[in-house]
């Protein structure tokens, strides 16, 4: 997802080969953001009416279909699936999971105490308290169809945090209630866990999954917020690279997953995927706004560094 309605200011270098562009991932919620809006108006599937009383109507694109809005109901989307999230009594809520056409794929009730994360072929459903609230991390991964993928459970932690990743991988921050150590854990598009990997207590935590899956960074930065120590895992969760760099914003693989780009303060760095050796750095000021990341382009011998105003 990209911030829409926005103007790119653009900066180009034509003396590096890989080509990089900012974007912006976000796992969807089923509270009605301004991200969730800008989301579905980008998307060739979707538009959102909004009046100033708030969300109106879904539209298809294929079909010129509405879909219309109780104006309470949360909405999320992404790719060619919208969901519609209606309360039906004080206790539970119906799940509508509607295709590009406006065919609808499933609905099931579920509890009011559950959240909704929609990807692009898989959902989560999560508890809606976190951290003290519930005494164990609970997700159920679902197919969109409905069908349940798998569940995790993990006692005396709580949830800090999930994110979707490309081609329905989910990565799940957990931290224990007695050490107060975290730990990154690693799903697959089948709903399996690929691997867990203990990251202690970081200020800041950033987890990058490549688009097979394959390669996944890890950030994490100490109170310091000096350096961040950047860890590359393979997919059983074998750390391959562990170095210290610079203070990380954030990073992306490009397309071949040879490649890695290191973003921060103090310029732009491209690592070998597998050696973790330096292929070339640009030294600058790079001020990124909150949510943008880089992702690489196939075809083109410039560098581009974007800005979002």
């Amino acid at each position: 997802m990209m911030h829409g309605g926005m103007s790119p200011m653009t900066r180009r270098t034509s003396r590096f080969k890989p080509t990089v562009v900012l974007l912006v991932m976000f796992a969807a919620s089923v509270s009605l953001t301004t991200a969730d809006v800008e989301r579905l108006n980008r998307s060739q599937h979707f538009s959102l009416e909004v009046d100033d009383a708030g969300p109106r109507a879904v539209v298809l694109h294929a079909t010129g279909e509405r879909l219309l809005l109780n104006r309470e109901v949360p909405l999320f989307g992404f790719g060619s699936y919208v969901g519609l999230l209606e309360g039906q009594d004080a206790t539970t809520s119906e799940l509508r999971i509607h295709d590009a056409r406006g065919d609808l794929l499933w609905t099931q009730s579920i509890a009011n105490d559950r959240e909704v994360l929609l990807g692009e072929r898989t959902l989560v459903l999560r508890p809606r308290a976190l951290h003290a609230a519930i005494s164990a991390t609970y997700l159920e991964f679902r197919q969109l169809s409905g069908t349940t993928l798998s569940t995790f459970q993990q006692s005396e932690s709580a949830l800090v945090g999930i994110e979707y990743h490309a081609t329905d991988h989910w990565s799940v921050v957990t931290r224990d209630f007695v050490s107060h150590d975290s730990t990154v854990h690693l799903f697959g598009p089948d709903g399996s866990l690929r691997w867990s990997h203990p990251v202690g207590r970081p200020a800041t935590l950033l987890v990058r999954v490549s688009n097979s899956g394959k390669r996944a960074v890890i950030g994490t930065t100490d109170s310091d917020f000096q350096r961040t120590r950047v860890e590359l895992l393979d997919r059983s969760g074998q750390v391959l690279i562990d170095t210290k760099l610079p203070l990380l914003q954030t990073a992306a693989f490009d397309p071949t997953e040879r490649h890695l780009a290191l973003v921060g303060p103090t310029g732009l760095r491209l690592l070998d995927a597998s050696s973790g050796a330096l292929r070339w750095q640009r030294d600058q000021s790079v001020r990124l706004v909150a949510g943008e990341s880089v992702a690489f382009s196939k075809d083109r011998p410039e560098v581009w560094l974007a800005r979002q105003i």
